[in-house]
This record gives structure tokens, sequence and C-alpha cells, in this order.
């Protein structure tokens, strides 16, 4: 075995209960994109709209929206540092034959085309590695260990979730008409509803893989 294991169990509770106050966030922020959209609706539709309404409606969806963007980058913050962690622990856990290193497992996640599939890939063999019903003594049995679909629905929803953000930007900052914006504000709510899917997703895939890998190191630790 190499390197220390260092437990991430409280990382990885802070890092559960900041996406569960962004789930909040969230919700509140669809919610209220509702109501926004209904505001451009009756503007297009000629209904007088005093200047207050505007004001406080755009004021409260902007804080929403700001304040689900601070907690999704410190959320992020968290991730990757929970991903580096995990994955540094895995030598530990008596795990040869690993394909990433723990600087990798970050990195893949900002390289273009790579970040398509490698984060994908190194989930899995965070997964894996980190499996305590397999041979313990074998340093590559984890190998054949099984995965798990929570995966592959945690990947699709990121690489939906990028798409859709991507989306929201280039409306955004596209139109100028009222009809733009609201079709910049339906494609917010849409992914608004696709982040808080990944954001659940994510808080299993962090919970079960922290849980396995204290499993294995008590395993391992154990006389």
């Amino acid at each position: 075995m190499e390197g220390q294991f260092r437990s991430v169990s409280k990382l990885s509770k802070w890092l559960i209960w900041i996406y569960i106050i962004l789930i909040g966030l969230l919700l509140a922020s669809i919610a209220w994109g509702f109501v926004y959209a209904d505001l451009i609706n009756r503007i297009i539709s000629g209904e007088f709209i005093t200047e207050t309404e505007i004001i406080d409606t755009e004021s409260i969806y902007g804080m929403i929206g700001v304040a689900g963007w601070i907690l999704y980058i410190l959320g992020m913050i968290l991730f990757f540092t929970w991903v580096y962690r995990t994955h540094k622990n895995l030598p530990s856990l008596n795990a040869g034959g690993l394909r990433f290193k723990p600087g990798w497992s970050v990195g893949y996640f900002f390289i273009p085309f790579m970040s398509l599939f490698r984060p994908y890939q190194m989930m899995v063999e965070k997964w894996q590695a980190s499996n305590p019903n397999v041979d313990i003594a074998n340093s590559e049995s984890w190998k054949t260990s099984n995965t798990s679909p929570l995966i592959g629905c945690w990947w699709a929803l990121f690489l939906t979730n990028g798409i859709a953000q991507w989306a929201v930007f280039r409306m955004g900052w596209g139109g100028e008409q009222l009809s733009d914006l609201l079709s910049a504000t339906n494609m917010t709510i849409a992914s608004d509803a696709i982040s808080v899917g990944l954001v659940i997703t994510s808080i299993f895939l962090v919970r079960r893989i922290s849980q396995l890998q204290k499993t294995k190191h008590k395993l391992i630790s154990s006389p």
C-alpha cells in the first residue's frame, strides 16, 4: 500500500450540505423563473405593468441567481477537492494498477474533448477501486468488480447540464427582443431543472463512494 489514507467524511458532509442548500435555491429559481416568464408574457400581450413590479421581479430573480452561482462555485471547489482526495486515497486502499493520477482526476474536467469521457472513466475507476467487496490482498482485484448505473446517470446529467448552461448563455446575450428574453428565461428554467437532477445524483455519488472508502479502509486496518 502507498500513501496514507485521509478520511473524506467531513469534506463529503460539507459538500452534501452545500448541495442541499443549492437544490433549495435552484427550486426557488425555477419557481421565480415562471413568475418572470409570466411577467414577460404579460408585457408582450400589451398588459400594463408598473415599473415597480418589473424592478422587484427582476431584482428577486437576479438575487436568487447570484446566490445560486456563489453556492454552485463553492460546491464545484469542494467537489473537485473531494475528487482529488478520494483518488489519492486509492493506493492506500491497496488498489494497484490505477489508470488515473489524483491531479489528472480533476484536470480532465477542464481539457477540451477529454472532458467528454475521461471524468466518467475516472469515476468508474474510483468506484471500483474503492469497493470493499473484493480480494483486498490482491491489489488489482478491484478491476473485475462491479460498477454502478449511478455513475452513468450522473455523467449524462453533467454533460446535459453543461449544454443547457451554454444555451442559456448564448440566448441571454444574443437577443434584444422580449421574445428572446422569454426564450432565455424558459431555457434557464429547464437548465435549473437539469441542475437539480445533477446535484441530487452527485449527492448519492459522493455519499456512496465516501462510504465505500471508509468501509474498505476499516477492513484493511483491522488486524
